[in-house]
């Protein structure tokens, strides 16, 4: 692969992450999937991307419900991440739509369930969900 075709796989192409939040209290960390650019997260970059995740549930008192929070900081409040594939900049609205068809839920749970989802539907290599959801 040339150069300039390498440079055309990342132009086209985003990084999916599976990201955890600090959150207010002794609460434990808030798990999300987050969709960035490539290299959007290095040292000079601004690190906006698109987050999805469960908000709500026992803890808020109010009915869980999917968030999409597209032209997000990750810089803010992310306490750790973890790199799980490149997908092709045009499965972004897959990636979406796994994220409105899981039903919201307990966000560890929300986020194992999105990933199964784009394995299942093959946009994401196998092995993730599994992996997270023995550390959930």
């Amino acid at each position: 692969m040339t150069s300039s075709s390498a440079a055309a796989v990342v132009e086209n192409s985003l990084e999916l992450f599976v990201g955890w939040l600090t959150q207010d209290g002794d609460r434990l960390p808030h798990w999300m999937l987050m969709i960035v650019p490539p290299q959007s997260l290095g040292h000079d970059r601004n690190g906006l991307g698109t987050r999805y995740h469960s908000k709500g549930g026992p803890p808020d008192g109010t009915p869980y419900r999917v968030a999409v929070e597209p032209n997000t900081n990750f810089r803010e409040r992310v306490l750790n991440r973890e790199f799980i594939c490149r997908i092709a900049a045009g499965d972004a609205d897959q990636v979406a739509r796994a994220a409105n068809d899981v039903p919201p839920h307990w966000c560890q749970k929300y986020v194992v369930c999105c990933l199964a989802l784009l394995e299942k539907r093959r946009i994401i290599p196998n092995g993730h969900a599994q992996a997270l959801a023995e550390r959930a």
